[in-house]
């Protein structure tokens, strides 16, 4: 094998949320956001590895459940409630069948009736209607 193989490999990726490979995530394609953030060039994201081309999901998501994943906090959750305001779907999709009571909570709850997770309430953070605990 020679050694120009080894570094002409493709690189193989998948999505950590529908756990298809994918050739490669799909560029941001919004607006490039306020005057502030291009002055600053400040980005919260990889718009170059933006969203997933099989399930949507975008790179927020997928970090987030990474980052939730590798320090624990899933598997701490074992036996709990955990309440997930504002939640994006495809990772609640993914950590709905974990062993813990998830609780979705959204201003706007009818916009995710066709996941039918439940309980599914009508949170508003300016007036919290759960008890600590």
């Amino acid at each position: 094998m020679s050694q120009n193989y080894l570094f002409s490999a493709k690189e193989r990726k998948y999505c950590i949320l529908c756990n298809q490979a994918v050739d490669s995530f799909l560029p941001w394609q919004g607006n490039a956001g306020s005057a502030f953030v291009r002055n600053f060039d400040i980005i919260g994201s990889d718009p170059q590895n933006f969203l997933c081309p099989h399930c949507n999901s975008h790179d927020r998501e997928r970090h987030l459940y990474l980052f939730m994943k590798e320090l624990g906090l899933l598997s701490n959750l074992a036996g709990k409630n955990a309440l997930i305001v504002a939640p994006e779907i495809n990772f609640v999709k993914k950590i709905y069948s974990k062993d813990f009571n998830l609780v979705c909570g959204d201003l706007h709850p009818e916009k995710y009736q066709h996941l039918n997770i439940n309980p599914f309430y009508r949170v508003d953070l300016t007036n919290p209607q759960f008890n600590d605990e």
